[in-house]
């Protein structure tokens, strides 16, 4: 309306986690202004608006929902796997296959810790971080030759399939403490690399301050 008082474009930032929720963009032009407030004058100024909806998901009795990044990343992949297997097995009363359990997990546990130190190492050679290292091959053939000791999802299954309800119910309960375990640990690891990166932002204006010149100051 004004060619003189020049263009901007607003912009709203926000969390690619977000899109999970319904948002809804909207431009709110000089109409809303005249139409709604009566406005004779309105501002120069063509606002962008952004609606979240907060409403939870609508669910029955002894139903959850999982955090979708959760789901997303594929953080409690494994974790859910765990739980599902245990629930089936120590429902099973099968008092000699819960100790066949119990003994494959004093062995594998170890062996467990042991291969993330050694993933671990290899963060800083990102060429053979998924590469097989000889001692980690020699690792997952030894648990995958403890896990053929154990039976099936499906056996378990049909195993249990009387009292299947009480197995879902352990279900549910189990990863609802699994859920709460990972997103704490994501948001301790979040807040740390967060600290790290205000600490380099605080470090790059200090010495942007010291050493560089006028010009370059304005081109950063």
């Amino acid at each position: 309306r004004k060619p003189t008082k020049g263009r901007r474009l607003d912009k709203i930032l926000m969390s690619k986690n977000l899109f999970a929720a319904q948002i809804r963009v909207t431009h709110i032009l000089d109409e809303h202004y005249t139409t709604k407030f009566n406005m004779k004058n309105p501002p120069d100024h063509g606002a962008v608006r952004l609606e979240i909806s907060n409403k939870k998901a609508d669910v029955g009795p002894g139903s959850f929902k999982l955090d979708p990044f959760l789901i997303k990343s594929g953080a409690l992949d494994n974790s859910i796997k765990q739980v599902i297997y245990e629930a089936n097995i120590f429902n099973s009363g099968n008092e000699e296959l819960i100790e066949i359990y119990h003994e494959r997990n004093r062995k594998v546990a170890p062996l467990l810790d042991a291969l993330a130190a050694l993933q671990k190492k290899k963060i800083e050679n990102p060429e053979e971080y998924f590469k097989l290292s000889d001692a980690e091959a020699r690792i997952v053939a030894f648990m995958e030759k403890e896990n053929e000791v154990l039976p099936t999802i499906e056996k378990l299954n049909e195993m249990n399939k009387g009292k299947s309800e009480k197995v879902l119910t352990e279900i549910q309960s189990g990863i609802c403490t699994q859920v709460k375990q990972v997103q704490t640990e994501l948001k301790k690891k979040a807040r740390s690399e967060l600290d790290d990166l205000l600490s380099d932002i605080d470090k790059l204006n200090k010495l942007n301050q010291e050493t560089l010149s006028n010009p370059e100051k304005e081109h950063i």
